[in-house]
This record gives structure tokens, sequence and C-alpha cells, in this order.
């Protein structure tokens, strides 16, 4: 396999102590005007046999990254959803195929005076602080009988920052 024009480095994206190579791989398209993709990311063998580490969806605008659940692969898709001022969304979605389902779950990069309030606003809890943005997310369908689960816990736990050595290669 080869990947090429995407600027993502290897890392030890699951901290087993190994190096992951990643691939990245497109989500069905909610909008005409942008692309989004997962990353997933592979450990290889001596003997160059692949084995896959993690699946993640990285936002590099907005520095911060998730680690998706298996049973997510296949079943979700994104999209950006910004409508506030100092409030950048992206929106995770139920896809099967090209099909768009109900949106389940939403991320927030929270900038300005008033971060505080918008972090808590409606439903929402918050993820990390990370200086001047406050990260929340917001669960927004019941997840009851769904295919794709998740809990605050399963979201704080899978989220993480983005630190800029990642981005170029530089350490």
């Amino acid at each position: 396999d080869t990947t090429r024009a995407y600027s993502v480095y290897c890392r030890d994206i699951n901290g087993d102590g190994a190096l992951d190579v990643p691939q990245p791989v497109p989500l069905a398209t909610q909008s005409e005007s942008a692309s989004y993709y997962v990353l997933q990311w592979y450990t290889y063998s001596l003997g160059g046999s692949r084995q896959l580490a993690a699946t993640t969806y990285n936002n590099y605008s907005d520095g911060w990254y998730m680690t998706l659940p298996e049973e997510w692969s296949g079943k979700m898709t994104v999209r950006r959803a910004d409508t506030v001022g100092g409030e950048r969304t992206i929106v995770f979605s139920e896809a099967d195929g090209d099909e768009i389902g109900r949106d389940f779950l939403a991320v927030c990069a929270l900038s300005g005076d008033n971060r505080y309030e918008r972090a808590k606003a409606g439903n929402r809890f918050i993820l990390k602080e990370e200086d001047s943005v406050i990260y929340a997310a917001e669960i927004l369908t019941d997840v009851t009988g769904a295919e794709i689960r998740l809990t605050e816990d399963t979201v704080r736990d899978n989220f993480d920052i983005i630190y800029s050595e990642w981005i170029t290669g530089d350490i």
C-alpha cells in the first residue's frame, strides 16, 4: 500500500511503543465542497504484515483528534457546522454507505470571552482546555438501541489534543 499527498506523520498512536503508519480513508460526504477522512493507523511487523492499531478522526484546523471505537468503522461520517463566531463544530453522523443518517455527536472548539458559558450550553460537557480554547462535546441523540453507542466517558477517553510537532513532523 502507498499513500501520497497527505501530511500526517507516523507516531505511536496507541502507546504500545511501536511506530504506527497512518492511512487516510475517505468518509461518506455530506458536502460537495469538503472531503473528510479518518486515519487508520497500522503497525507493521518485521516481515511486513500489518495490523490495525487504531482509527482516528483528526481535526487539524481545530487542534484535536478522536480515537474511534471499532464498532463505528464504516458506520459514521462527519461535517463541519460553524454557525456561531468563536465556535467551530464537527458533527458526527451515522452513515450506511452513501446514505447519511442522524447526527449523534458534536465536538466544538470554543474561543472568546464567553467560552465557559457556551461550553455548558444545552447538554454540552467539557472535554479539555488548552490555552484560550475549550473543547466541549454534546451527545445529540438517544443512543439506546442505536448501532453507534457512546457515553460522555467514551467521548472523554477517546478525545485528545494534537500538538504541533505531530503536524509538522518536528520533534
